[in-house]
């Protein structure tokens, strides 16, 4: 489903099945949350998986690919520059994988761990990364190690208007409803525009 199809769906629904031109939803109003709402979804389907099956997996499908032929180092730092904006699943988990041309998979390193920590020191050879401020940090790249891979769970506000979204199987109707009611709360519930006993908006007119 693409993000004009569900922007038509939830339309024609907060409008009571007969869009006007007059109607307080807009379709940019729509597209704008839609984001929210399918990682809303994808977060309840993540750790429904886990609960159920305890699995962590998240379809393939839902995994962007992005190749990296440098990496870059600012103060004794390794990083791949990554400015996309991604799904926040617990745990980091928005970035689904790391691997090197030398065929390593890097792990997600511990939250608190620093150059100062023991920790740090007896893991000093683990192959890990980070994901902070725009940048994927690398510790333990093998010298020889130049080209990446990296595997995302991207955000719905990154993809175009007719792109497939990454919304879990059979959970387009929730992401729907949410839209839905949210914009028919939005349309119904009352506005006081009266200040102190003025209404600058008549007064105005």
């Amino acid at each position: 489903m693409t993000k004009n199809e569900i922007t038509g769906q939830v339309l024609l629904r907060a409008s009571g099945g007969l869009p006007t031109s007059d109607i307080s939803v807009r379709e940019w109003d729509i597209k704008s949350y839609i984001p929210a709402a399918i990682n809303y979804a994808i977060i309840g389907d993540y750790w429904g998986n886990i609960e159920r099956d305890g699995e962590r997996e998240i379809p393939n499908d839902f995994v962007a690919e992005f190749s990296f032929d440098s990496v870059t180092e600012e103060n004794g730092i390794e990083y791949l520059p990554f400015d996309k904006k991604i799904v926040n699943i617990p745990g980091n988990q928005g970035i689904r994988f790391v691997m090197d041309d030398c065929g390593n998979s890097y792990a997600p390193r511990a939250a608190g761990v620093s150059k100062k920590c023991y920790w740090d020191k007896v893991l000093v050879d683990n192959l890990e990364y980070t994901f902070i401020g725009k940048k994927i940090k690398l510790f333990g790249r093998p010298p020889l190690a130049t080209n990446f891979t990296v595997g995302v769970v991207l955000d719905a506000s990154e993809m175009g208007d007719d792109d497939d979204l990454n919304i879990p199987a059979g959970k387009e109707p929730e992401v729907i409803d949410i839209l839905v009611n949210f914009f028919i709360r939005q349309r119904m519930d009352p506005k006081d525009y009266i200040i102190d006993g003025r209404d600058p908006i008549s007064e105005a007119q």
